[in-house]
This record gives structure tokens, sequence and C-alpha cells, in this order.
């Protein structure tokens, strides 16, 4: 459970660094490149990427293909970022999502582009997990133990009783049957 909460937190921090990615770069002024032309003349390319059913794709990656331009959709499935001038192949990709790929030239800014990702059919095939019962850890960083089950079937044993057996375990109980129950592990 941890582990999950952990990538929650994560996903959430990337989501958090993205927007204000975004937020610094819808902020900065639009200045078009007026009479700029030749190989270093740039544009605006600008646009949203959504599903068939009109729904926004958030963080799919756009770029131009064999470039070093591009960027990922906001929130909104909005995209904006600067182009050189020539023709170009845009892809846009998500992982779930067919990827696409358009011919475009840029020169002028290009706004309001719409590109439509289709949902990747994607089929996962079965997967068997078994168990062979109690084996040994190999090459691990701590002392592992592993308590076989099968000595405490049909006994009269009680958990308490059991971990006590194990290296490092201290158990101390006051009272009888539903008593209070102190475990500790190496000290703690």
């Amino acid at each position: 459970m941890r582990h999950i909460n952990r990538r929650i937190e994560i996903w959430g921090l990337l989501t958090v660094m993205l927007a204000l990615c975004f937020q610094s770069a819808a902020a900065q002024p639009h200045r078009p490149h007026a009479g700029q032309h030749g190989p270093h003349a740039s544009a605006w390319l600008s646009g949203k990427v959504m599903e068939k059913d009109s729904t926004a794709v958030a963080f799919a990656t756009v770029c131009l293909k064999g470039t070093n331009y591009g960027c990922s959709t906001d929130d909104r499935g909005r995209f904006r970022f600067k182009v050189p001038a020539g023709k170009h192949t845009l892809s846009v990709s998500l992982i779930g999502y067919e990827p696409v790929e358009r011919n475009i030239e840029t020169g002028r800014n290009m706004k309001n582009l719409t590109v439509v990702l289709q949902p990747a059919a994607t089929e996962l095939e079965e997967v068997v997990v078994t168990g062979g019962g109690v084996g040994r850890v190999r090459r691990s960083p701590f002392n592992a133990v592993a308590v076989d089950t099968k000595a405490l079937q049909n006994t009269t044993k009680s958990l308490s009783e059991a971990l006590s057996k194990l290296p490092g375990m201290k158990l101390r109980e006051s009272g009888g049957v539903g008593s209070d129950m102190q475990l500790m592990l190496d000290g703690f």
C-alpha cells in the first residue's frame, strides 16, 4: 500500500510541475516573428488533442518527428510550442492510444490545430501465480525468516507462541485470553 501511495504522490508532483511549466509558457507574451524569413524563421504551433468523443487528452506528447521541438498537452489537452519554418511531420502519442502522425508545413503561426487520438486495443495475456510453500530467501541484505504454518495446524499453539520462536522476537503477555500483548522486534 505504501508503494501505491508513493506512486500517487509522484504522479501528483509531476502533474503540478507540468502545470507550472504550461502556466509559465502561457504567460509569455505572444511575439510573432514578423519579417523573419529564411532557414532561421520560426512560428508558434498550437492546438488541442482529444478523443473521438471530444474529451481532452492530458499529458500527450506532441512533437516534430526527428527534431527536439515539442511539448506535452496540459490538463485540457492544449499544446503550444515554437517550431522552425518548413515541412515537418507532427507526431502525437500517449500510452493507451494509437500514435498519430500528420504532415504539416509551418511558416506562419498555426493555431487551433486539432488532433484526434484513437484508444489502442490491447489485450493482456493470462497471468498465473502459484506458491510452492516456504522457500529460502537468497542474497538478501537483511535476515529474512519464513514461518512454516504446517507445523501449527491441528495444534493448540497460539500465534504468540509461534512468533516467540523466531530470532529477535520478544513477546510479553499480561493476563489471560484476550489480554494485551507487546511485541518487540530486535529491541523496537
